[in-house]
């Protein structure tokens, strides 16, 4: 039941192009790392824009790289994000580089930039569940901000279709509270009902 709270770490291998060079309004994007030789850097500065995966209609503004040796690969934290006035939240990505057949693969991420009608309409799914609204009553969840977090489909795939999924998730870090939805607004429909309860 925890596979769209923990976003289970999906093996996906995407090849390196040729990122954002040549285009037009392209995102800001920034590498580091140490001990790491220049020409990976740079490979991964270009190949990056075709690894990551923002949501239909979003363009990044700003992707930030984290890069640390691991063995003969490089593993790396992406973060990246659209302009504020397009979406908000961030998208977190967890790759691991292999500077020898220059290939990212995708290990883990958490995808929250996205536009705000679109996690509005997830929250909306969400709240047609009279089982889900009982919950975030008797735990008291109803005034928390729910977070919602989009699932790729290669990671959709493997317990419901492949396609875009969205998790949302009421959470009291308080009383350690939790309920979460995995829901998919395309057919407005509630996939899984998640809740954790402290006592």
């Amino acid at each position: 039941m925890q596979i769209f709270l923990s976003l289970l770490f999906v093996a996906l291998a995407i090849g390196c192009l040729q990122g954002f060079q040549g285009q037009e309004n392209a995102p800001s994007v920034t590498v580091s790392g140490k001990g790491i030789e220049e020409e990976a850097l740079k490979k991964i500065k270009n190949g990056i824009g075709d690894a990551v995966l923002p949501y239909p209609g979003i363009t990044y503004d700003s992707i930030n790289v984290t890069a640390r040796k691991q063995g003969s690969s490089i593993s790396l934290e992406v973060l990246a994000s659209a302009h504020p006035g397009l979406a908000e939240g961030v998208d977190i990505y967890s790759f691991i580089y292999d500077p020898g057949s220059d290939e990212f693969f995708l290990k883990g991420y958490s995808l929250e930039n996205l536009h705000l009608s679109v996690k509005d309409d997830a929250i909306n799914v969400a709240l047609q569940s009279d089982e889900l609204t009982q919950l975030l009553e008797s735990m008291a969840l109803f005034q928390e901000e729910p977070t919602v977090k989009r699932i790729l489909p290669a990671t959709s795939e493997k317990f419901y279709q492949p396609k875009t999924l969205f998790s949302v998730t009421w959470r009291d870090y308080e009383t350690g509270n939790v309920v979460s939805a995995l829901v998919d607004p395309g057919e407005g429909k509630l996939v899984q009902l998640w809740s954790r309860e402290e006592q």
